[in-house]
């Protein structure tokens, strides 16, 4: 994380915004936007680089079904 690019940490960033706004019956204390942040910086680590993509996939990593 720390050489990701600007462009990359904006995306990264805008997934996990897209990611938190879809998490359902707020609050939830069984979810933190540090499991959020985790998911999705493991699945851009695994190349991942598209927002929604990015977002959906940490939800449902979590046990989340996107929205």
């Amino acid at each position: 994380m720390a050489s990701s690019s600007v462009d990359e940490l904006c995306l990264l960033s805008r997934a996990l915004e897209r990611a938190i706004r879809a998490v359902p019956n707020k609050p939830r204390f069984d979810v933190t936007t540090r499991d959020l942040a985790d998911a999705i910086s493991m699945l851009a680590d695994e190349g991942m680089r598209d927002e929604v993509e990015l977002a959906d996939s940490a939800l449902i990593h979590l046990g989340i079904a996107p929205s």
